[in-house]
């Protein structure tokens, strides 16, 4: 990535630059432990958000849910050939296209999701104690903002 020196400078002050970097600490420290939590003893915490999100995008291809993971394409293979031999993922020939398959959650998968989803659940609880509707909606649509800044925002700045 090129970036102008300018620009970098103008963009974040150095009296911010401690805050973003916090915030990039506390929130991958976040996720972290939500997936962890929602692994529990049974599962990794990389395994079990790939079956969140089979169960929320329901049938993939390698490929598409590494796009909704966002991991290294080598390890989610590796890992997901783990959950299909654990039986918790299956996968079919790709009838649009015959070089690739799709992967779904199995029985087996779908009956982890409630356990996981609660487990989850059970995460922001503890970590942000009992938040009323509007607080809910108010935190996960910061989420949603911060989400859509890093996915649509530029990538390269010459």
């Amino acid at each position: 990535m090129c970036y102008s020196l300018f620009w970098v400078n103008e963009m974040i002050k150095d009296t911010d630059l401690e805050k973003v970097m916090h915030f990039s600490r506390s929130y991958q420290r976040f996720l972290l432990e939500m997936d962890n939590a929602a692994a529990g003893d049974d599962l990794s915490g990389a395994e079990a958000r790939c079956l969140l999100v089979l169960a929320f995008h329901k049938k993939q291809t390698l490929v598409d849910l590494n796009k909704r993971y966002g991991t290294d394409l080598a390890f989610l293979s590796r890992m997901v050939k783990r959950l299909v031999e654990r039986g918790f993922i299956s996968r079919e020939p790709n009838p649009e296209d015959g070089r690739s398959v799709l992967l779904t959650l199995t029985g087996k998968g779908a009956e982890q999701i409630p356990v996981l989803k609660a487990r989850v659940r059970g995460y922001f609880q503890n970590t942000f104690g009992l938040l009323s509707d509007s607080q809910a909606l108010e935190l996960i649509g910061h989420m949603q903002a911060i989400d859509m800044l890093l996915q649509n925002g530029v990538k390269d700045i010459e």
